[in-house]
């Protein structure tokens, strides 16, 4: 394949430093160069000044097409922590502009650069050690900043990644030796050792993850133990985020701290985060983010399962509770926060177990009080769905009824939402819920007019092709009353006609495994998939703005202010609000009518994703078929350029990853050339295919080669 002339810039990662040991080599020879004689002199600044003059050049250094990994202590980047430690150790750090943007925006982006880049595992062993160097001076400043308020939320976030035992940092490192002389420093406040199944196990006997214990007993080593402790003591109230920032960095790192020891110093902060949430009011909620409540009760959650397993039914009791509590609230927000949450533990059983929660719901009656209000609201009806069919099965007759009712009196489009409701939970229904159902629509029909009468109809139709999927003896009891009422209401329909309204072909989705990776296509709304990250492009207008009328006010604030701090950056990353995804990247693309300049500029944004898909851990996500509307762009080299390169990514980094290509149901011809390129071979790909058909396709005599062709007659 000719190389591509055109190569878009990146922000968080870039492909030009993977180069291995060319970067290497360049980074070393780096500091031989001229400007260490000028970055010496710099260091040696007046105490009470930041070095301004190094941060601007890392700034511009980290953010460019060729970076220099930071060497040594008098390079720009240890000038930098040098010089911020020496400001906080006099409490005047976020009083300097250029020094408290560094904090809080340039240390977490260059992190994430030297932990989490997918090519950290090529550099060299000098290298290797001159990032731990680097790792060190930062957990230094880190720990004196602590010492005094505002809490440092980014430096906190921060201090969490260099303590991610996932990193690809860390697991590069994982069999590095323990330096056990710290210990002796130390003494009895030593929190960190490696796992006792790395020393006696033969299995598991490298897995010491000596750095990862080194950097967190130096943590504690340089007070960042007693100051992060003295945040929660100051008398200034803390909000919910800066509760997660003071707790999260040593979640993901909790197999490798002495648990007695952990619990020894935490748990008063613990249980007063824990009061904090049980006395949070309408008006604590207004005042702050309401999805930081969530969000700090899951990490509270994982502290418990791991370093006090035996308190976590009390954590679940007042993670039910906060739910309970926000959805009896007027605030929309509030409510749709709480059936967010709501969704995530019903569709995950491990959270919470399921006659757990299905005995809390019905105890609260939290389906009647989530049904007073907003029913109008299309978003907010998608999460009552999600309740209500995890609920259907022990919905009383009265109950069901009561539902039908509902429809009295109710705008039209309120009306369409609850027969959507309706007709959902029915596939979850007995025989005798099905039969009291349709003795209710059969009461309604008595009395309706002809038109109403056709929605009847047609709504009895739909629920029996959900039913159809679930049972064939429900399937056959609403067939029956549909040929009943259709004969009442026109004669002159026939068996042939009815079964066509009972059974409107769909199209079903398919899917491909690759590697440890599976690719699906479906029709599909892309703000409904329960999935950890969606994507949306900032050149569709109108795929951003659905993305933000659904997530809510909140995510429009945050992007709005992520926006303005980061215009140039290629990926932003929002928090997911209202919908059911953990986050949205909001990716930088531009249409281009040039091939080349096209297929680069997507290969591009696909790198980006994935590489911020690993940073946070994440195992699922949904596309929409990005540059597919009015752009005017080729189609084919779209949809044959992102579903090659997803495969490429998959196969290349063996990543247990479900991505999804969600296309709109008005886009039928898209949702074709997508389930053509995944169905399509590629040879340097190991692949097997899971999938079903759609009814539109069939297989064609070289079918062996997994090669697919449309039949447009079946569409015609």
């Amino acid at each position: 394949m000719n190389q591509l002339k055109t190569k878009l810039s990146r922000t968080i990662f870039q492909r030009k430093y993977s180069d291995g040991k060319r970067t290497q080599e360049h980074s070393i020879s780096s500091s031989d160069n001229s400007n260490i004689a000028s970055t010496t002199n710099r260091v040696k600044t007046d105490s009470n000044s930041f070095t301004s003059e190094a941060f601007l050049d890392w700034e511009k250094t980290v953010y460019s097409h060729d970076w220099s990994i930071p060497f040594k202590h008098e390079e720009l980047l240890g000038q930098c922590l040098l010089s911020a430690t020496t400001l906080a150790h006099a409490g005047i750090a976020d009083q300097n502009e250029n020094c408290k943007r560094f904090m809080e925006i340039l240390i977490p982006d260059t992190v994430k650069k030297l932990l989490y880049s997918y090519h950290v595992s090529t550099w060299t062993n000098e290298v290797q050690l001159s990032i731990f160097n680097m790792i060190e001076l930062l957990i230094d400043l880190i720990a004196v900043r602590l010492s005094y308020r505002p809490v440092p939320v980014q430096l906190l976030e921060t201090l969490a990644m260099l303590f991610d035992c996932d990193s690809v940092f860390q697991l590069k490192h994982k069999n590095k030796p323990y330096e056990y002389s710290l210990d002796q420093t130390l003494g009895d406040r030593v929190l960190a050792t490696p796992p006792a199944s790395s020393i006696f196990s033969v299995h598991h006997q490298k897995d010491t993850y000596g750095w990862l214990c080194q950097i967190i007993n130096r943590f504690v080593l340089k007070n960042g133990i007693k100051n992060l402790r003295k945040q929660f003591q100051d008398e200034q109230r803390l909000t919910a985020l800066e509760y997660h920032a003071l707790l999260m960095p040593f979640v993901n790192c909790m197999n490798y701290l002495i648990k007695a020891r952990y619990r020894q110093l935490f748990s008063k902060e613990i249980d007063q985060v824990l009061d904090y949430i049980e006395d949070l009011n309408e008006e604590n909620f207004k005042e702050n983010s309401i999805n930081d409540a969530f969000e700090l009760l899951s990490i509270l959650r994982k502290i418990y399962s791991s370093a006090r397993s035996n308190c976590v039914e009390h954590v679940n009791k007042v993670y039910l509770n906060l739910i309970l509590k926000m959805v009896t609230l007027s605030n929309f927000d509030a409510k749709m926060n709480s059936l967010n949450e709501l969704a995530k533990i019903i569709e995950d059983s491990i959270l919470i177990p399921h006659n757990v929660i299905t005995k809390y719901i019905i105890k609260n009656s939290i389906l009647w009080k989530v049904l007073e209000g907003n029913i109008d609201q299309k978003q907010y009806m998608g999460k009552v769905r999600i309740l209500m069919d995890f609920i259907a099965p022990h919905i009383s007759k009265e109950e069901i009824e009561k539902i039908w009712k509902m429809q009295h009196g109710r705008s039209f489009v309120s009306v369409v939402h609850l027969f959507t409701l309706i007709t959902s939970a029915a596939a979850k229904f007995n025989l005798e819920q099905i039969n009291h159902l349709i003795g209710c629509i059969y009461k309604s029909w008595k009395i309706e007019t002809a038109s109403a009468q056709e929605k009847l109809i047609v709504l009895l139709s739909v629920i029996g092709r959900q039913c159809k999927q679930e049972s064939i003896g429900r399937y056959s009891i609403i067939k029956r009353d549909l040929n009943s009422l259709i004969g009442i209401h026109q004669g002159d329909l026939t068996a042939e006609q009815t079964d066509i309204i009972v059974q409107t072909p769909e199209r079903k989705p398919i899917s491909m495994t690759i590697a440890k990776g599976t690719v699906e296509i479906q029709i599909g709304d892309i703000t409904a998939q329960k999935v950890d990250v969606i994507v949306g492009s900032s050149s569709s207008h109108i795929l951003k703005r659905a993305i933000m009328n659904a997530a809510g006010s909140d995510v429009q604030m945050a992007y709005a202010k992520e926006y303005k701090s980061n215009p140039d950056s290629l990926t932003l990353s929002i928090s997911s609000g209202q919908l059911p995804c953990k986050r949205i990247f909001f990716v930088k693309w531009e249409p281009n009518t040039d091939k080349e300049v096209l297929q680069q500029s997507i290969v591009d944004l696909i790198w980006n994703v994935i590489q911020n898909i690993i940073l946070y851990k994440f195992t699922s996500v949904a596309f929409p078929a990005i540059g597919c509307g009015k752009h005017g762009c080729s189609k084919e080299i779209l949809v044959k350029t992102m579903v090659r390169e997803i495969k490429n990514q998959l196969k290349m980094r063996n990543l247990p990853l479900t991505v999804k290509f969600v296309i709109e149901p008005e886009q039928p011809e898209i949702y074709d050339e997508f389930c053509k390129q995944v169905l399509s071979s590629q040879e340097d790909l190991s692949t097997s295919n899971s999938h079903e058909l759609p009814s539109t396709w069939v297989q064609s005599t070289e079918y062996r080669n997994n090669q697919c062709r449309v039949n447009h007659s079946a569409r015609e």
